[in-house]
């Protein structure tokens, strides 16, 4: 596998690339993060996004391409760019991957790189979404997958015990 650098695949870097010397993008850019909680300036400027995207793309085998791609779609979704609903199709489509690896990604992302910022993530989305995230409900956002259940472990209560 090739080596890929992290840093140059954070949120941060890709989101910044395309600015150059101009400096409106640089400024709308700096206000947009300083207006964020701190949780999502974590999130985007942190070393942890890095060393996440890294790992997945480790786990996962990602070439520099799918890794640029995932470290897009962790800062829009962050910032409020990309409904977090739509993360999940958006891997498939950018990342050219299968349903199971998508989902082991998208698992991932949730448990792990956006734990520590899921409230605030959650806030922006409904600031930003708020037609598709419903106002005080968090049922329409993406929860992570369930673990599986031991059914010998499980007492049904509906059963009577007098019969």
């Amino acid at each position: 596998m090739e080596h890929i650098d992290s840093e140059n695949y954070s949120p941060f870097e890709v989101l910044t690339e395309n600015f150059g010397q101009s400096e409106i993008a640089w400024d709308n850019f700096s206000y947009q993060i300083s207006s964020m909680p701190i949780s999502i300036q974590d999130l985007v400027l942190g070393i942890s996004a890095e060393e996440f995207i890294l790992g997945v793309t480790q786990d996962f085998d990602l070439s520099e391409y799918q890794t640029k791609n995932l470290a897009l779609i962790i800062g829009e979704v962050s910032l409020g760019d990309l409904f977090i609903g739509d993360m999940s199709a958006t891997i498939t489509e950018k990342l050219t991957l299968d349903p199971q690896s998508t989902q082991q990604i998208c698992a991932k992302i949730l448990n792990e790189l956006f734990a520590p910022a899921i409230e605030d993530i959650k806030k922006i989305q409904r600031e930003k979404f708020p037609d598709r995230v419903g106002q005080g409900s968090a049922n329409s956002m993406p929860k992570p997958p369930a673990p599986p259940v031991n059914q010998s472990n499980v007492i049904d209560l509906r059963q009577n015990s007098n019969s």
